[in-house]
């Protein structure tokens, strides 16, 4: 953590707990000792009453009828140090000071929950100021990479660490629908249109998930839904073209790449068959198309679907899986990484052979949709569908604005695109270019893993608003981003996080 980040010391509200229970006085370590003697010193006043209580039962036990020398009388005078009937007051009364003063000592340094919050020197984001491109694809790669390694602690079996107690809560939960209807054309699906697999938050709040602290009139509702489903093989996609200098080439006609508004390929992917002896490994390529229903990102987009696959109210990713020369211990099934061809292998002068199994196909597409809903608090429970006017305050549209913002990617595009064929579970099994087993279901293991990638950005992206920008070269000047400071007070508030 940069020395600029610390933890805000100060009085605050906890929104989660109400404007009462969440009263929250954080101190440091030196100031919470003061504080602890000081109340220790408040509660001593209470404990006097118990002096002048049992001196004067003391008094009455030694208290006779006949006279006693005068060292017998001072001692009475000085246990006797209150009349009778202000000592039984002062009885009756102790258990019940005693317990207001324990009680209030107690919960005043009790919290309502373990949650704090984190500022530094650079809230507020940042904006992006230069045409090189490099400088932000390089810190969405490094965003990536982190966020996977937090995915592998914090998502994938039971949380443990200090890693997995940054956020507000360690992982954002999804569930998943393996017969999901089919977001695209359903002939171009494998199987049938009800294979599809898709992932869901469900209405997720912005504090309580997020650690945006916000009163709830002005928190929002966020959901994100994708649905990703592997393309059916002979769907006509792909044409086999033979070149005078690289051979066999294959070609996915899946819609045109553009640069700068104006097309330069007519093709979505190329790919060259290598033969088995190069050793290459898995190699993922990928594509992206953001949802534009108004046509104004007409001269930024780098890929028109086909329009058996385009959609303009979700993002759309492609990808093109290459298995090259992988090869197994079994046969797979998967329907994105199959490999079901059989090699009867020996070793020259041994009587050694085996069987090794090999790819299916050259390519194999698979086709992600990413969609999001943002509603206030109170819209998030209508049944009616969405409304025209969703009526968000100053606050809820900074919020949005936040989880909207175009210097933070999130889409299953940006979870793979750099990584190449790092990015895939399978990739990490395999050992020179051998796996051993691949499920079924691999490919639902893969995208399930790459959207947890996806919501552990969102999440470290509330972290990062809060504090500074991070991945980003150490000096602003000249390097392609400048800290934006909220524009004021009301929507610096409830950006900073638990």
């Amino acid at each position: 953590m940069s020395d600029g980040i610390h933890t805000y010391t100060g009085p605050w509200i906890n929104w989660s707990e109400g404007v009462i229970r969440g009263a929250t006085l954080t101190l440091s370590q030196k100031h919470s000792g003061v504080l602890s003697a000081f109340l220790a010193i408040l509660v001593y006043p209470m404990n006097g009453d118990y002096y002048g209580a049992n001196g004067q039962m003391a008094s009455l036990y030694h208290g006779t009828d006949k006279g006693q020398d005068a060292l017998h009388a001072q001692r009475q005078i000085i246990l006797r140090n209150k009349t009778a009937g202000g000592a039984a007051w002062a009885l009756i009364m102790l258990p019940f000071g005693n317990g207001v003063s324990g009680l209030f000592t107690s919960y005043i340094t009790k919290t309502a929950g373990k949650s704090t919050i984190i500022i530094g020197p650079g809230c507020g984001g940042f904006t992006y100021n230069a045409s090189d491109s490099i400088i932000m694809c390089s810190k969405t790669l490094q965003d990536t990479y982190e966020a996977a390694t937090y995915v592998r602690q914090c998502y994938q079996g039971s949380p443990s660490g200090l890693m997995c107690g940054t956020y507000a809560r360690p992982s954002i939960p999804f569930t998943t629908n393996q017969n999901a209807s089919c977001p695209f054309a359903s002939e171009l699906c494998a199987y049938n249109d009800r294979s599809a697999f898709e992932m869901d938050t469900s209405l997720l709040d912005s504090q309580t998930d997020f650690g945006i602290n916000a009163r709830p009139k002005d928190r929002i509702k966020f959901r994100r839904v994708t649905t990703c489903a592997p393309v059916k093989h002979g769907s006509g996609l792909g044409t086999v073209q033979n070149d005078s200098t690289y051979g066999e080439l294959l070609y996915i006609n899946a819609g045109l790449k553009y640069y700068m508004g104006q097309p330069y390929t007519n093709y979505t992917f190329i790919y060259t068959p290598t033969p088995q002896v190069d050793g290459i490994g898995y190699t993922l390529s990928t594509v992206f198309s953001k949802a534009d229903p108004t046509g104004l990102l007409t001269t930024t987009r780098t890929w028109v679907p086909d329009s058996r696959i385009n959609q303009t109210d979700a993002d759309i990713t492609m990808m093109m899986l290459n298995q090259n020369g992988v090869m197994y211990l079994q046969p797979s099934y998967d329907p994105w990484i199959t490999a079901d061809v059989e090699n009867n292998l020996s070793v020259e002068n041994t009587t050694y052979s085996g069987t090794l199994w090999s790819k299916s196909y050259e390519a194999n597409l698979l086709v992600c949709v990413d969609q999001h809903q943002m509603s206030t608090f109170l819209s998030a429970f209508e049944t009616d569908g969405a409304t025209p006017i969703l009526g968000f305050n100053l606050r809820q549209l900074t919020t949005v604005a936040r989880f909207l913002s175009a210097n933070t990617d999130q889409s299953m595009f940006s979870n793979v695109n750099g990584r190449g064929g790092a990015a895939l579970n399978a990739s990490m099994m395999a050992y020179m270019n051998l796996n051993s087993y691949i499920p079924p279901n691999q490919w639902q293991i893969e995208v399930s893993t790459w959207f947890a990638t996806a919501l552990a950005k969102e999440q470290a992206w509330a972290f990062e608003w809060a504090t500074e920008p991070k991945n980003l070269p150490a000096e602003s000047l000249g390097h392609g981003w400048n800290v934006t400071p909220p524009i004021n007070e009301a929507t610096v508030m409830h950006a900073e996080i638990n």
